[in-house]
């Protein structure tokens, strides 16, 4: 019975294939070869049901009978069904042809495109689950080297290292003060490390509304050993609080020229130029600066005042001041100023007139300097005029603001905090292994998705070349 089932399963064909078939003559022989048990499952369910004496057929069996009660285990009565079933199986063999089917050029083809799509489906999808690696296409290396814009990340602003050994280490708290007080006394403290980095940045006035901060930024040539400055306009994350907003600004968000700098003449060796910021004026508008000249051996030569423009985005130097007060002490006065080393000193924007700057000037000519008097200049450096020759604290409008350290935080708080970051650490820990396998199992649903597509598409072209096939067989097929 078994055995004509199975020839009847082999020997059926497809006979809507076999009728287009004729113009092949060609046959293959292929042979099947079919093990087929002597003992039947009905035989082998009674004996491991521990009958003493079971009745093989002779057909089956060279031994008719066989006694059981030799067996003394469960285990030796299965070893016993397994030698019997061995030692009673024949192999039978028998051939049959079937015709070739020949499969024309476009399936071909289409099955060809299908296999590649089908393992490049599969490369992608295990690529995706692998982590990044060194091993990378042209294309991919070009992608991953370009260089990415800073202005548009986010600053990662590390903590203080702190000594695993210790519990606690002081951390700074800061506030915010005004910039320009007392008046005229914003500058740059150079440190010996600046020589070794070539340039230092320093935290510089923020405007009063605190959306933007002027910072200034000293280069070093150690070559010539010469000091040259700059001031950079750096916008301000208006959705941080005040001292966060300053502590956080991204100086790679700054604009791309300064609004303010120095010569970078290297000819004259041991020169040094840095540019000041002192304050706005009330609409913040503008923004005046000192630039100062001088020797690393000799001292300062000179201050010149700066005015920068925000709205024409330009920059005037103020040197009538200067020869305001040249002339007024030699012809006025009768005293050779420019025989003596004196200097003026910018103070801020006069409270009274926002479009003049307040500025104090001073002769060093002994062990005390001489004051020469209280002056003001316009913001176009036309107008000069003496204030006071006796008042040395004309009044000035204090705008600006600057970040200084308040104090220390409490060992209470850091406690506090560092439990909360390692809260929010593990919270981000589970939340990203989570989002990770999700990320899992959306890539192998979307790659199912795509398989599944390849496979429809391939079978739906199949069956359209097999159709138009079939139809231009059918035409020529001849008919009686």
């Amino acid at each position: 019975m078994f055995l004509s089932t199975a020839m009847a399963l082999f020997l059926q064909a497809d006979l809507s294939l076999l009728a287009y078939e004729t113009e092949n003559k060609d046959k293959i022989s292929a042979k099947i070869e079919l093990t087929i048990p002597e003992l039947s499952k009905q035989d082998l369910k009674n004996f491991k049901k521990g009958d003493k004496y079971f009745n093989l057929p002779e057909e089956k069996s060279s031994t008719a009978l066989i006694n059981l009660s030799a067996t003394k285990t469960k285990a030796d009565k299965v070893k016993k069904i397994k030698n019997i079933k061995k030692a009673n199986s024949k192999k039978h063999k028998f051939t049959f042809h079937r015709p070739v089917l020949i499969k024309s050029r476009e399936i071909k083809e289409l099955e060809y495109i299908y296999k590649v799509q089908k393992r490049e489906l599969k490369n992608n999808y295990k690529k995706s689950l692998m982590p990044k690696s060194g091993y990378m296409t042209k294309a991919e290396y070009e992608v991953e080297s370009k260089v990415k814009d800073k202005s548009k990340e986010d600053m990662d602003f590390k903590p203080p290292i702190q000594d695993k050994d210790m519990k606690y280490l002081p951390q700074p708290t800061y506030k915010l003060v005004r910039y320009n007080n007392p008046p005229g006394s914003p500058e740059i403290h150079l440190t010996r490390k600046y020589k070794f980095d070539r340039s230092q940045k320093d935290y510089g006035i923020v405007s009063n509304d605190l959306k933007f901060m002027v910072y200034p930024e000293v280069y070093y040539y150690a070559d010539r050993n010469v000091t040259s400055g700059e001031l950079y306009v750096v916008p301000l994350d208006i959705t941080l609080p005040d001292t966060q907003r300053i502590l956080k600004a991204n100086i790679a968000r700054r604009g791309q020229k300064p609004i303010l700098e120095t010569e970078k003449d290297t000819e004259v060796r041991n020169t040094f130029r840095t540019m000041t910021p002192i304050d706005f004026n009330v609409d913040l508008t503008k923004l005046v600066a000192k630039e100062k000249i001088g020797n690393t051996f000799d001292g300062i030569w000179q201050t010149n005042v700066w005015v920068y423009d925000f709205k024409t985005q330009k920059a005037t130097n103020l040197t009538e001041i200067r020869q305001a007060i040249l002339h007024f002490w030699e012809k006025e006065k009768g005293f050779e100023l420019s025989e003596y080393r004196w200097d003026i000193y910018p103070l801020g924007f006069d409270k009274k007139n926002k479009d003049r700057i307040v500025i104090n000037a001073y002769a060093y000519t002994g062990k005390r300097p001489q004051f020469l008097g209280a002056w003001s200049i316009d913001c176009n450096g036309t107008t000069s005029k003496l204030e006071s020759l006796s008042n040395q604290s004309k009044e000035v409008s204090v705008i600006g603001f600057k970040l200084i350290q308040s104090g220390i935080k409490s060992i209470e708080q850091v406690e506090a905090e560092t439990k909360h970051l390692k809260d929010v650490r593990k919270l981000e820990i589970k939340q990203k292994k989570k989002a990770a396998k999700l990320e899992k199992k959306m890539k192998k649903k979307f790659y199912k998705e795509q398989l599944k597509a390849l496979k429809e598409d391939f079978y739906k072209k199949r069956d359209k070349l097999l159709k138009n096939k079939n139809n231009k067989k059918r035409q020529n097929f001849p008919t009686e």
